[in-house]
């Protein structure tokens, strides 16, 4: 079945060090540096669900730093049941929406995936390779040719 796998560059920075102390700190679902539109459908969905309005943006959570400010993002479980695509993703957004927790938006080498800009140059120098949704099959072959390694 599907897997998600991380892989970290061992050359990675400290992401403690460059994030700020408060709120958290992602990567936008998206192939640009703006929020993708394609995820609106899903948080007009979330929306209906709460009281509040539907909201700009859209992060990813495969790699993601919480600080502890910030924990409230983890409320809400039961609303996961409610929804059939990405439910942890998209409580975690509506969190953030809901209690205007402030995001600081990453540079995608903190978390590159094949959707958002991975290439052969920019997975050998990315911070943090994201493989998801991928069988270990084609995970395999993508590393090898891309020659990734886990340092």
């Amino acid at each position: 079945f599907p897997v998600t796998i991380l892989i970290i560059n061992s050359n990675a920075p400290d992401i403690f060090e460059i994030a700020p102390e408060t709120g958290i700190s992602a990567v936008w679902d998206s192939k640009t540096e703006e929020p993708n539109k394609d995820w609106n459908k899903f948080i007009k969905a979330a929306a209906a669900l709460t009281d509040i309005e539907p909201w700009i943006g859209y992060f990813n959570n495969g790699v993601f730093l919480v600080r502890a400010d910030s924990a409230r993002l983890f409320d809400n479980p039961e609303l996961a049941k409610m929804m059939p695509w990405y439910p942890d993703q998209t409580i975690f957004n509506l969190n953030r929406a809901r209690y205007n927790i402030p995001l600081n938006i990453l540079d995608k080498k903190w978390n590159l995936m094949g959707q958002n800009g991975g290439t052969e140059e920019t997975w050998k120098t990315c911070n943090v390779a994201h493989f998801a949704g991928y069988d270990l099959q084609t995970r395999s072959y993508l590393m090898n040719s891309m020659n990734l390694v886990i340092p």
